[in-house]
């Protein structure tokens, strides 16, 4: 290997800079380990091509001399190294070529200098690109991450963002949803296998409970749930009342109600699985004393609520009172967190009512509302409890998209309403599968 004086080695003004700190780093290196890639010249005026902080180190060494390459007897590999390096000192560069380029000279230089089968043998290493880089290793590793997204099936959506920070956060998302969508198809190939074995899988398909759900819910297991979405009343007084052949069970007097979160939400923590959701309905005006409950049984609740903007406003006297247009929702989660099932970009959901015709129940949620959340927070063959059903539409669209549910509702025209209709859901499931199995 050639060598050439440093005192003769001519730097040219360069875009790129070293701390001392990198500088002193890499001559610790080179001092225990010996110097592994000589610096490159173009012998044409013995200019600095590539190596600049090697070249600092060494002086800090205090060597006289120190291995080179000239450009003319560079390979095809070498001259490509020296293209990236040079292309990573652009200013303009974006972060998808970023990334791109040190995941390229990384390759390069495994190639160029071998890959250490073990920590003391010679070879180049992910640290080795980071301190030619004047870079952390941790950077050098996300890059390499980003490099392998962009080529990806996911590569159009993981480019279009603006920011790399941005990027490494939605690919670290994505990651976990699909460690998340794995676990859940595991578990529906358990149940399947149970199935075929005559076991019975005592929380299969939709559940209807027909009773008071705080008489219910002691019952069902720990950890055993992966989504609440409740309703209960409100409580405010001038609301829908729920009566039936069992007389005034949940009235809507503030004190009685908010006994029923009392009971209530401590088992909705109990019963859902690490890193689960669940959303509650409820009454702004009591917002304080709800979102303490939530967060004494150990729930992580978002501060600030998310919104159903209902496109009009409810039936008020309106000569006196803004008629309400929205409704508020609880967002927790039971530790630890769990990153969102979909991209969303914001915290309302405008989204109208159903028309009164297509209503059982009067105080029904939108189908488009709750299937947003199922698709936020749960996966196919993930179990979700709907605690005060009502019109039974979170066991509707549990069905329709392969998960599982238990429903509870304590009002006999209500229960019966709800099996009604989903009866007719499992008929048009049977008409659409058959239609597709003749085509």
């Amino acid at each position: 290997m050639p060598t050439i004086a440093i005192a003769d080695v001519v730097v040219q003004d360069r875009l790129r800079t070293f701390t001392d700190e990198s500088v002193e780093s890499l001559a610790d290196s080179i001092d225990r380990l010996t110097l592994f890639h000589p610096i490159v010249i173009n012998k044409d005026g013995n200019v600095l091509l590539a190596g600049e902080r090697r070249l600092e180190a060494a002086k800090l060494l205090g060597w006289k001399s120190i291995e080179c390459k000239f450009k003319e007897d560079l390979s095809e590999d070498e001259a490509l190294e020296i293209e990236l390096e040079e292309n990573l000192q652009r200013e303009d560069i974006s972060w998808q070529e970023e990334s791109v380029a040190r995941e390229r000279l990384h390759n390069i230089k495994i190639r160029l200098y071998g890959k250490p089968r073990h920590s003391k043998d010679p070879g180049w290493r992910l640290q080795d690109t980071a301190d030619s880089l004047g870079i952390s290793k941790v950077q050098v590793h996300r890059d390499l991450q980003l490099a392998q997204a962009l080529k990806s099936n996911i590569g159009g959506t993981i480019a279009k963002i603006k920011t790399k920070e941005k990027a490494l956060r939605v690919l670290k998302n994505l990651a976990e949803r699909e460690i998340h969508k794995e676990i859940a198809k595991a578990e529906m190939l358990k149940r399947a296998e149970a199935t075929e074995l005559g076991e019975e899988d005592s929380l299969g398909g939709i559940s209807l409970l027909h009773g008071d759900c705080t008489e219910i819910l002691p019952h069902i297991p720990d950890e055993s749930v992966d989504l609440v979405i409740c309703d209960p009343p409100y409580g405010i007084g001038d609301e829908y009342i729920i009566t039936g052949d069992k007389g005034l069970k949940f009235d809507n007097d503030p004190e009685n109600n908010l006994m029923l979160y009392v009971k209530v939400i401590p088992h909705l923590y109990r019963i859902l699985k690490p890193a689960t959701h669940c959303y509650i309905f409820f009454a702004i005006q009591f917002y304080q004393p709800i979102r303490d409950l939530c967060e004494k049984a150990g729930f992580e609740v978002r501060l600030m609520p998310l919104l159903w903007i209902k496109e009009s406003g409810g039936m008020t006297d309106m000569d006196w009172r803004f008629p309400p247009s929205y409704e508020a929702i609880l967002f927790m989660s039971k530790p630890p967190g769990r990153p969102l099932g979909k991209q969303v970009n914001r915290d309302s959901f405008i989204i109208p009512r159903e028309h009164a015709s297509k209503r059982i129940h009067p105080m029904e949620r939108p189908r488009a509302l709750i299937q947003e959340f199922m698709e936020i927070s749960s996966n196919p063959g993930d179990l979700i409890l709907d605690p005060f059903s009502g019109s039974f539409v979170v066991p509707d669209i549990a069905m329709m998209n392969e998960r599982r549910c238990i429903a509870i509702e304590m009002n006999d025209d209500h229960y019966n309403a709800g099996q009604t209709r989903l009866g007719l859901v499992a008929r048009q499931q049977e008409v659409i599968e058959n239609e597709e199995q003749q085509e």
